[in-house]
């Protein structure tokens, strides 16, 4: 019996953290989610203080998500592009939920707070293959701070509705290619 509990706060967040990556944090109506699960209203109280509450616990949530992407990613990629991008497409939800995080930053500080966070670290443990992949000169964090604004460039042209490897990849290489024109005219010019 003591399971249960456990089992019905699991039920909530995993259904709370699918809605968030596909309808934002204005999906989150509990009456709606209480009867997709099948259980009462009144069992969200048992198990959150609030919507609030929610979703602190299901940020945190996908922090560790994000944190096993970045391992997978810092053990199995080898190339920027498709590597990092069959990754993605495994960490669907993921990377969904990170992309409402952008999307909705304005409303809520704390959505820019793990975005910014979590978009730093996938960077971070990548930039170097974002750098050999498209042949970049340029120190670290030059890199870095490039790789990041392609990163939110990508995220503010992502449709979810087309997501397949040869799209996040052309999209990548969209986003990208204006920047690599600029460093190809400027390194011409020197």
């Amino acid at each position: 019996m003591a399971l249960k509990p456990n089992l019905t706060h699991q039920k909530w967040l995993n259904k709370g953290y699918e809605t968030f990556a596909y309808h934002g944090p204005k999906g989150l109506i509990i009456k709606k989610m209480s009867a997709e699960l099948e259980v009462s209203r009144t069992s969200f109280h048992y198990h959150f203080v609030g919507l609030e509450n929610f979703q602190e616990e299901l940020l945190n949530m996908h922090y560790e998500f994000a944190k096993d992407y970045i391992k997978e990613l810092s053990e199995k990629a080898k190339f920027y592009l498709p590597d990092t991008h069959y990754l993605m497409l495994e960490y669907k939800s993921m990377g969904l939920l990170q992309r409402q995080l952008f999307l909705n930053r304005q409303e809520n500080p704390i959505y820019n707070y793990w975005f910014n966070k979590i978009t730093d670290e996938i960077a971070w443990a990548s930039d170097q293959l974002f750098q050999q992949y498209f042949n970049i000169p340029g120190s670290r964090e030059e890199i870095h701070q490039l790789h990041l604004l392609m990163i939110e460039g990508f995220q503010g042209k992502f449709d979810p509705s087309k997501i397949s490897l040869d799209y996040i990849c052309n999209l990548c290489a969209e986003v990208i290619e204006p920047v690599l024109k600029i460093i190809k005219q400027s390194s011409i010019s020197k």
